[in-house]
């Protein structure tokens, strides 16, 4: 009896402990851009901007392997409506907080932080994520600089442990893709 009520207890502690879920607003555009807005009380009068592409290492030919990655290094430099640069632009309006990183299969894109009462400011997160979507300037300049971040990059990853690693994903991942394509690329592909 005893087991059963400290059981029958529990389970009512941890039903009354848990938050209920918060929903999801989603949609589909015309365009075909899947979005998903969430209030989370998180950080109250603050929101985060997340893109998210389906796409990755994975997904490059041979002759593309570490592009995707050079690609999402270069967001960070002018695009369409943000010719200075997105940095430069948030920065001036006292945004810190924004990144990317390139996986296997996808490339995320964030900017955390900034103030919902500034709707002109919520307006241009939106238009940088439209911008990040496949609107950049490849300037040769700005590649050059960025070819040199990303082979450093790939050389200080290239530890021992890394290369060993490198050489049994042959084994591990059968010789497909997850062991020929590395999201850093190689050195051919990147010079």
């Amino acid at each position: 009896m005893r087991i059963f009520l400290l059981t029958f207890l529990t389970v009512c502690v941890f039903r009354v402990s848990a938050a209920p879920e918060t929903p999801f607003r989603h949609g589909r555009l015309d365009n075909g851009l899947t979005y998903y807005i969430r209030a989370t009380g998180a950080s109250a009068g603050k929101a985060d901007f997340y893109l998210v592409q389906n796409v990755g290492a994975l997904m490059e030919e041979d002759h593309q392997n570490g592009l995707a990655h050079v690609l999402e290094h270069m967001a960070f430099h002018a695009t369409e409506h943000f010719p200075e640069g997105v940095p430069a632009f948030l920065k001036r309006r006292g945004i810190q907080d924004l990144n990317a990183y390139t996986g296997a299969d996808e490339t995320v894109y964030h900017i955390d932080g900034v103030p919902t009462t500034d709707s002109g400011l919520v307006d241009s997160c939106l238009l940088i994520l439209h911008d990040w979507s496949g609107f950049l300037q490849l300037r040769a300049d700005e590649m050059e600089i960025e070819r040199k971040v990303i082979l450093e990059e790939r050389r200080q990853g290239m530890d021992l442990s890394q290369r060993m690693q490198s050489q049994l994903n042959a084994y591990l991942y059968n010789h497909s893709k997850y062991a020929t394509h590395d999201v850093i690329g190689t050195p051919e592909v990147l010079n």
